[in-house]
């Protein structure tokens, strides 16, 4: 690549992950904040894993399997962009155009064709998950019959053309939540919060939050 794509794809980077990182922080607080038993389930996991004082690396990240569970489950529900389960942050899905002949599900799909994938409508269908309208972080820990089910949610796109800045996300979206649940607990007493498409999804209604602090 020359320079001018280097800085091309640094640009996408940073700027394309702003509004997505935000809806999604906005989107897991509010998850939490409506099930608390999840969220005191991740505090008591934070504090297993983290010492006070100590750096949060990338090896950290790797042990908080159940904030990583919580935040897979929000992306079920919670996509973001709108050109890519109950609220996917992403509002359209994952396009491709089809080099050469193929056959999907019985389907023949001729060279040329344009296919579009929508992940947040397979993300609610209960072939696909249990109870696919409930909020249940534990369908993605390693002992569960979904665990390794992702390609029906693709936040990030999936093989060469994937989310240029999926690393820088994820770090983003862990170190706010674990910054904001280590100090406060998260409430939320309002009428539930749905979603409206516009570029991205987004939060309908405004994000009335109350922080408690932690003793």
């Amino acid at each position: 690549m020359n320079t001018n794509q280097v800085l091309a794809l640094l640009c996408d980077l940073f700027y394309a992950s702003v509004d997505t990182v935000a809806y999604n922080i906005a989107f897991n607080m509010y998850q939490m904040a409506k099930h608390p038993n999840i969220q005191e389930k991740v505090y008591e996991e934070l504090c297993q894993v983290i010492t006070p004082g100590t750096d949060i690396t990338y090896e950290t990240f790797e042990k908080l399997k159940y904030l990583k569970a919580v935040i897979k489950e929000t992306y079920r529900q919670a996509f973001n962009i709108s050109f890519l389960r109950l609220t996917p942050v992403s509002a359209f899905g994952v396009s491709r155009t089809f080099e050469k002949d193929i056959e999907v599900g019985g389907y023949h799909i001729p060279a040329g064709s344009f296919v579009f994938i929508q992940p947040n409508v397979a993300s609610h269908l209960d072939e696909y998950f249990l109870e696919a309208d409930t909020f249940n972080p534990n369908r993605w820990l390693s002992d569960s019959i979904h665990a390794n089910k992702s390609f029906p949610i693709m936040p990030f796109g999936y093989g060469g053309r994937m989310c240029v800045g999926k690393r820088f996300a994820e770090q983003e979206i862990y170190l706010n939540l674990i910054n904001i649940l280590q100090r406060f607990r998260i409430e939320y007493h309002y009428e539930d919060i749905g979603m409206q498409t516009k570029f991205l999804n987004q939060p309908n209604k405004p994000l009335r939050f109350t922080f408690l602090d932690r003793e």
